[in-house]
């Protein structure tokens, strides 16, 4: 099963129409090829009256999968508008793909580029996908991949004694995804609004040193004359 079906299988049981404007001709192969259980395929070509008769009115309980080898139309020339807004439009480019998979909005495109790397192997984006809501803010989504990287829960302390526990076995593995995920300025960003720790060339060692002197010094600073 190629990764459009498995995606649309996973639509389909939230959703009962599905757009789909393709722009990649080449695209059209998959669509013939694509065969889910208790969904009809109707490719869409200036035949869009009939179209939302048979969704609308002779089969108003049937999946549809709408296939469109075309852009989307503009809102006044869009003769499905009022289904369209209804139903899901699904796309293909690859970020889109990943945020179908999290149930997250288009909106958050922008993040899943950032963090390509994070979402390579699968087993993290399952992961993630069992723990983000679609009203997660960005921050959270990003602490969440966090909590994923280190196997910890998803708060920030959790993930800094889970980096602190890696260190202390001499490896920095996860950190070193961290880094891979494009996730690093947020972490230390977080860090530095927790512990007030802000370094031009931060590491989890130096960050642990400086937490140690801090604390050492409020204790003497506390301590009895």
């Amino acid at each position: 099963m190629n990764k459009i079906t498995n995606t649309l299988e996973k639509i389909f049981k939230d959703h009962r129409l599905v757009f789909w404007y393709n722009t990649d001709e080449s695209l059209s192969f998959d669509f013939n090829e694509i065969e889910i259980q208790d969904v009809k395929k109707i490719f869409v070509d200036n035949n869009e009256f009939g179209v939302k008769y048979l969704v609308v009115k002779q089969e108003p309980n049937q999946k549809f999968l709408l296939y469109f080898n075309k852009p989307k139309p503009e809102d006044s020339e869009n003769w499905l508008l009022d289904l369209n807004l209804s139903g899901y439009e699904f796309y293909t480019d690859q970020s889109s793909l990943i945020l179908q998979d999290l149930k997250l909005p288009q909106e958050y495109k922008h993040l899943v580029q950032n963090h390509l790397s994070f979402f390579k192997q699968a087993k993290r984006t399952e992961k993630l996908a069992e723990i983000i809501s679609p009203d997660d803010s960005e921050k959270k989504i990003r602490i969440k991949m966090l909590s994923v990287i280190c196997g910890s829960e998803s708060n920030a302390h959790q993930i800094i004694l889970s980096l602190f526990s890696e260190l202390a076995r001499d490896r920095e593995d996860k950190y070193k995804l961290i880094c891979d995920c494009n996730l690093d300025s947020f972490f230390w960003s977080e860090i530095e609004k927790l512990f007030n720790y802000k370094s031009s060339n931060p590491s989890i060692l130096d960050f642990v040193i400086e937490l140690f002197k801090s604390n050492f010094e409020h204790y003497l600073d506390k301590s009895p004359g």
